[in-house]
């Protein structure tokens, strides 16, 4: 099991609306870091949201080609997460080791650990990279809907391409797989729809990509309850199956 969880927390002197907050990474039994409650806002302090979130599309990109990533926690003077790719299934951690004049946000070479917080604690290439691209985009609709313009986080901005076309794939294998629960298939594709729009996918980002979905799959009938999901995205249907 791979989580992420974040809590924005807003301040007079931030760059930007969902600039900083507070963040949790649980990998297995184990988790770094703390969403405090609301009493707790101006007392504990907060992270970089957007740099975090931008760090940890990097190491979902790297461990494409990479079997080894360290994700220093910049707030600590020798704290890292590690990610060690073996195969489908990534192994995660939080170590210490030191941190060297020059060394970067990132590092693709193996650390010298003198300690560890946990790790080895497995989970797939898959549900962490799907997990960290539906939070970021998440993320990023959140500030571009609350922010006039784009100066401070167009790092990130840079991935939400990226991210937009691996989460539409995502919703598409979904609503394939609900295809398989007969006579409930539709059941199954309402809830992935409405957990996609929890995470800020669009109605016309769900009909793009059911429009092309339903030109793939095997029978008439298949083609039908993706035909009648679409009905229900756009609302062409009682509204009380509308899922917008």
């Amino acid at each position: 099991m791979f989580e992420i969880q974040y809590k924005i927390v807003s301040a007079d002197n931030d760059d930007y609306v969902g600039e900083n907050g507070f963040l949790q990474i649980r990998a297995g039994d184990f988790a770094f870091g703390e969403i405090w409650s609301d009493e707790l806002d101006d007392i504990m302090p907060t992270e970089s949201l957007c740099d975090w979130m931008e760090r940890l599309v990097r190491v979902c990109k790297y461990l494409e080609t990479e079997d080894y990533i360290a994700l220093s926690i910049v707030d600590f003077f020798d704290d890292w997460l590690e990610f060690r790719r073996e195969g489908e299934t990534v192994f995660v951690g939080e170590i210490h080791a030191p941190k060297k004049v020059g060394t970067m946000d990132i590092e693709r070479e193996q650390l010298q650990v003198t300690s560890c917080e946990w790790k080895d604690q497995p989970v797939s290439y898959k549900e962490l990279c799907d997990e960290v691209y539906r939070k970021a985009g998440e993320y990023i609709r959140y500030l571009k809907e609350n922010n006039e313009d784009e100066d401070g986080f167009e790092c990130l901005l840079n991935e939400y391409e990226v991210i937009r076309t691996i989460e539409s794939k995502a919703f598409s294998d979904e609503v394939l797989q609900g295809i398989v629960h007969k006579g409930e298939e539709l059941l199954h594709m309402r809830a992935v729809a409405f957990r996609y729009k929890q995470l800020g996918m669009s109605a016309q980002e769900m009909i793009d990509n059911l429009e092309l979905l339903r030109k793939e799959v095997d029978t008439e009938e298949e083609e039908d309850v993706i035909l009648e999901l679409m009905d229900q995205i756009g609302g062409w249907c009682h509204s009380d199956l509308r899922i917008f």
